[in-house]
């Protein structure tokens, strides 16, 4: 198929690409669509040439001292090795995107994008990894302590029964949930706990910042909320994106959704959630501010500042939000109705009523 529209077709260089070098030789990484392919000195020649887009006759001309048949067989494997994209394809749209809009270039894009849609593993398989592993290479301790020092001053002990220390020990992940709704009003709280905006501060000069009751690097303010909704009285299941202005919700996709643990790796404990809140990054916010690709961490750490907010009200409410990251990226994206490069979910949190048959782990 490739083949056949060939003769017809403008071909260009990927700019989602990197040349890796190993033992055996050349590998290639198109790193928006995940492809690994080995690569000839010959086939990086002609990578390297095409440089602006070119038709087949152009090839022709431009690799004269190729046969038209050994050029079209090296051509079609560049193709398909994502090397060489076809102009007004899928992928090179979404290719022609990443270059004009993600500003942070390849140092962020290859980490973002390349760990997209991975591999997940049940929780059978994972704790089975976990013991397979530890019995060959013990886990590494997840503590430390000041014993092997000349100078330790032993500071006072917090008092854990006020607040807000209280609430900060109540919190707790609880994967076992009760199929019950939650009310429209306890949803608000944990959303505006999170993502609200208390004020806007105005700025004529570059623009008006929101205030939050969470740290934003820079005072970007790059997160959006959208909410999975399961069991909220009154609210009808959808899709519905959080404006955090007027704390208000509207329905964004209500039809043939995927299952919540379809989304979120595979974990199917989820599905008993009454709502799952989920972070979309519009990285563009912090691009603007911040050309240096550094700034991409700054985004992913501020998901933590507002999960963080959201799972206290939870715990205050009697419920639990339980955070993940583990996202089936192009199910959430296709669900949530996504369709930029640089919106993308980051963070979710699952909330609903904990099964108290199985207790919270709790410390004396």
């Amino acid at each position: 198929m490739v083949t056949d529209n060939l003769s017809t077709a403008l071909l260009r260089r990927a700019n989602a690409l990197v040349v890796l070098f190993d033992n055996e030789g050349i590998l290639l990484f198109n790193f928006i669509g995940k492809q690994f392919n080995r690569c000839s000195y010959e086939h990086l020649n002609i990578i390297h040439s095409i440089n602006k887009p070119l038709s087949f006759q152009n090839l022709l001309q431009e690799f004269n001292d190729y046969e038209p048949k050994s050029l079209v067989k090296a051509i079609t494997s560049l193709i398909k090795a994502g090397a060489l994209l076809i102009e007004g394809t899928e992928i090179e749209k979404v290719d022609s995107e990443y270059e004009r809009d993600w500003e942070w270039g390849p140092t962020s894009g290859i980490f973002h994008f390349g760990i997209k849609d991975g591999r997940f593993f049940s929780v059978e398989e994972a704790i089975a990894l976990q013991e397979a592993r530890a019995l060959k290479d013990p886990s590494p301790k997840l503590w430390s302590e000041n014993t092997n020092y000349d100078e330790v001053i032993e500071l006072p002990w917090p008092d854990l029964t006020i607040s807000p220390l209280k609430l900060m020990r109540k919190r707790r992940t609880h994967r076992s949930l009760l199929k019950e709704d939650i009310s429209q009003s306890d949803l608000a709280k944990c959303l505006f706990s999170g993502m609200g905006i208390l004020g806007i501060g105005k700025n004529s000069k570059i623009c008006d910042i929101p205030f939050k009751m969470t740290p934003s690097g820079g005072a970007r303010n790059p997160y959006e909320a959208y909410v999975y909704v399961q069991r909220v009285k009154d609210l009808k299941k959808g899709i519905y994106k959080y404006s955090g202005l007027d704390n208000s919700l509207a329905l964004v996709n209500d039809y043939d959704l995927p299952t919540p643990g379809e989304i979120l790796g595979n974990q199917h404990w989820a599905d008993n959630g009454a709502a799952i809140i989920l972070l979309v990054a519009h990285f563009e916010r912090t691009m603007w501010k911040y050309s240096d690709a550094g700034a991409y961490r700054v985004v992913l750490i501020e998901a933590g500042h507002i999960g963080q907010n959201i799972a206290l009200m939870a715990n205050k409410l009697d419920l639990v939000a339980n955070p993940t990251s583990a996202i089936h990226d192009t199910i959430a994206e296709k669900t949530l109705c996504l369709d930029k490069v640089t919106h993308s979910v980051l963070y979710a949190l699952i909330i609903g009523k904990p099964d108290l048959e199985f207790p919270i782990p709790q410390t004396d």
